[in-house]
């Protein structure tokens, strides 16, 4: 009998890279400064600009270049595009906190900087499924999945396409709040080929 073989096809990537937040003084001086609105099950910034702050220029400068490191080594465009920072904004997830189910519009990818989190800090990835049957699965694997949950913990930096609905589950520790820094982007530049008619510049 011949040995089965599983591949898998079309996985979605999620980059992951650690931004060094030991020394910088400056982010964790300014990362209360802002006003909070309520938001669904927990508080973010009401400014969506945050990374235009002039004192999180080189952060900015280091998210922009792990983007531009994901269109280099997963994408692998032949197309000259820069991607660029649109939105930022803090995110703030106190104990018995968490954070809906959403993706990101008019965004192709989006990312999250963990400023301070905990050991038992995470976010929640769901799989956009249209399936007709449910099946209760006794061993969970990479195809019958519909949730996969990533331990996170300060410094690190995630990217995913803007599509992936995530979520936070409810918080079970700590005595400060869970802080991040949660981000979209677009591109300048052009996609497709002049010579197929798919030529867009932008």
């Amino acid at each position: 009998m011949s040995e089965t073989e599983i591949q898998m096809l079309f996985p979605t990537p999620l980059y992951r890279n650690r931004l060094g937040l030991e020394s910088n003084h400056k982010l964790r001086n300014i990362m209360h400064n802002y006003d909070t609105q309520n938001n669904k099950g927990n508080k973010s910034s009401k400014n969506h600009y945050v990374l235009d702050n002039k004192d999180l220029k080189g952060v900015k400068k280091l998210l922009e270049f792990y983007l531009q490191d994901y269109f280099d080594n997963i994408i692998q465009t032949k197309n000259k595009v820069k991607p660029y920072i649109t939105q930022s904004w803090f995110n703030y997830t106190n104990k018995e906190e968490n954070h809906h189910m959403h993706s990101h519009q008019n965004s192709h990818l989006s990312g999250v900087l963990y400023v301070e989190a905990n050991e038992t800090d995470c976010i929640t990835f769901h799989k956009k499924t249209d399936d007709l049957f449910k099946f209760e699965s006794k061993d969970y694997n990479p195809f019958n999945c519909i949730t996969n949950t990533v331990p996170v913990k300060t410094g690190d930096v995630l990217i995913f396409p803007s599509t992936m609905v995530h979520s936070v589950p409810t918080r079970l520790k700590g005595k400060e709040p869970r802080v991040s820094i949660a981000f979209n982007s677009w591109i300048k530049g052009a996609l497709g080929e002049n010579q197929n008619m798919t030529e867009l510049k932008i």
